[in-house]
């Protein structure tokens, strides 16, 4: 299971007691093109509830939250699935600064415990404030569940874990010297750090980013674990393409290890914005407990991509969301979710 036995964190794909998500209100995120964004993430609601309660983050600010309940239950959602949480916010990528929950091992405790880390923006924005106080607030919310809180910044799209002692991360972001997360640490810190608070022995190194990936090579765009033994990897078929050298050294790592590589393609064009290229890709997924929801841009390799879905996960209904609108945050469905496991 990992070096360290009293603590392990579950993969995506365990049973989830909930989705949170932080409901948008920060339209400098989407120049010119926030009006459409509630409307994807009501999309994201509504798939989600047909398994699983969705906690919606908003701000303490009333009138802006009427508005979100007329529009939210305008879709077929159950009220009953949807709970509201009232906390102020910057963004509204919960995946970065949200709470990884993890589980006792081994050591009588089967309870959950939610990992505090410190968020700074992606070391690059100045209006994370809110953001960085969110777990202490759910917390304060709900205090059943126990806060370990760390003063290592840490962001949840920056790891993924497949349950059985290994780990998926990135030296483009973790080490990055321009966007700092932790200045003084280094690689073997990581591991250290990995080693005791998520119960992993095993951990694979990427090492660059998508052309346009904002949070400097966060794995759920280029790498993850769909099940014990099998990782999808983004690759690119054309060898002028800005990203297929990243790409192709991902793969060459990922192929030298002991795990089934599955390839999946990004996109078949660019997808570009205020001439500014977009980190779409498709491993920005979210795995729930009856489906996993894929991103879709509209592309030609859309169809192909969620043939692959279809094959990798037989047992789930896989639902395709447009995200072309979202992806101008530098987001996508992963960067807007964070699970919360349910634990027997």
């Amino acid at each position: 299971m990992g070096k360290y036995m009293s603590n392990w964190l579950p993969p995506e794909w365990c049973e989830h007691e909930c989705t949170w998500i932080t409901w948008p209100r920060n339209k400098s995120d989407w120049p010119s093109k926030f009006n459409p964004i509630p409307c994807v993430y009501a999309e994201i609601v509504r798939a989600l509830t047909i398994s699983e309660k969705v906690k919606i983050i908003l701000p303490t600010m009333s009138s802006i939250n009427s508005g979100v309940k007329e529009f939210l239950f305008k879709y077929p959602i159950s009220p009953q699935m949807v709970e509201f949480v009232y906390i102020e916010t910057n963004r509204s990528w919960i995946r970065d600064y949200g709470p990884i929950y993890i589980a006792g091992q081994c050591d009588g405790d089967p309870g959950l415990k939610m990992l505090d880390f410190r968020f700074n923006g992606w070391g690059k924005y100045y209006n994370y404030n809110y953001d960085n106080l969110v777990n202490k607030e759910i917390y304060n919310y709900d205090s059943s569940i126990p806060i370990i809180s760390s003063d290592v910044v840490l962001e949840g799209g920056s790891i993924d874990v497949n349950g059985s002692g290994s780990l998926i991360t990135s030296e483009s972001c973790l080490l990055n010297k321009d966007n700092p997360r932790n200045p003084s640490m280094t690689k073997e810190d990581y591991e250290e750090l990995f080693y005791s608070h998520f119960g992993v022995d095993d951990i694979i190194w990427l090492k660059g980013k998508l052309n346009g990936d904002d949070t400097d090579g966060h794995v759920d765009e280029l790498a993850r674990f769909v099940n014990d033994d099998t990782i999808l990897v983004a690759y690119e078929r054309d060898p002028l393409d800005i990203n297929y050298a990243v790409l192709q050294d991902n793969l060459d790592i990922l192929c030298k290890t002991r795990f089934n590589i599955r390839k999946i393609p990004l996109p078949s064009s660019l997808i570009y914005f205020d001439g500014q290229v977009l980190p779409a890709s498709y491993l920005n997924f979210y795995i729930c407990n009856h489906a996993v929801l894929v991103p879709t841009f509209n592309d030609v390799n859309d169809r192909e991509a969620l043939t692959i879905f279809d094959n990798i996960f037989p047992g789930k209904k896989v639902i395709g969301i447009n995200c072309v609108d979202l992806l101008l945050g530098l987001g996508s469905i992963h960067c807007a979710t964070m699970q919360q496991p349910k634990v027997y």
